[in-house]
């Protein structure tokens, strides 16, 4: 660990470590002492404080400081681009929504955009055609569950859709969509 913190750049090549991924440090009785991540030049310190703020969604942290959790806030305000795996209830949606709304909030983005899978759960039944338009469906579905429950009940995420703030597209719709000229935080469930 001294060799390590006396010269970190060198062990950022030494092990091979990709820009943008982060390092748990260790002692030697397995306790997590530093987590850094790696800019390609040097390690940056992990920002375990990051509160993200939304009147929609309240405050947003990482849960009683899951490293994990601080990892994706500070990936998601670092980067470009932030790709999330875990099982089911671990805080994706939540950590990445809450961001995405304490940026429309401040104005640093115009609109969400929301790409959401509408296939089945393996084994479920199919329901068969549903009437409506394309946002009754979506809001219908999967995402619209999760982001009633979220804001407030249906009629605030259609608020949010009248007001242009917040667009739901299928999946399939994904291909060929054009963002250029948008000022628009994007999100892609289930992806």
């Amino acid at each position: 660990m001294a060799d390590f913190y006396s010269n970190p750049e060198a062990y950022g090549e030494k092990l091979q470590i990709l820009i943008n991924q982060y390092l748990n440090i260790y002692n030697t009785d397995g306790d997590r002492v530093d987590t850094l991540c790696w800019t390609g030049e040097n390690f940056r310190q992990l920002s375990y404080n990051r509160v993200f703020s939304s009147k929609q969604l309240g405050e947003i942290k990482p849960f009683k400081g899951d490293i994990y959790q601080a990892m994706v806030a500070d990936s998601l305000t670092h980067n470009k681009i932030t790709i999330i795996k875990g099982s089911a209830g671990t805080g994706k949606s939540h950590l990445a929504l809450g961001y995405l709304f304490s940026l429309l909030e401040r104005g640093k983005i115009n609109q969400i955009v929301i790409f959401c899978n509408t296939v089945a759960t393996k084994n479920s039944a199919k329901l068969g055609f549903y009437p409506g338009s394309k946002n009754e469906k979506l809001l219908d579905s999967q995402i619209g569950n999760f982001l009633a429950s979220k804001l407030g009940g249906t009629i605030g995420v259609e608020q949010l859709i009248d007001e242009n703030k917040l667009i739901l597209l299928p999946m399939s719709d994904i291909r060929g969509y054009d963002t250029s000229g948008m000022n628009a935080g994007i999100y892609i469930t289930e992806a």
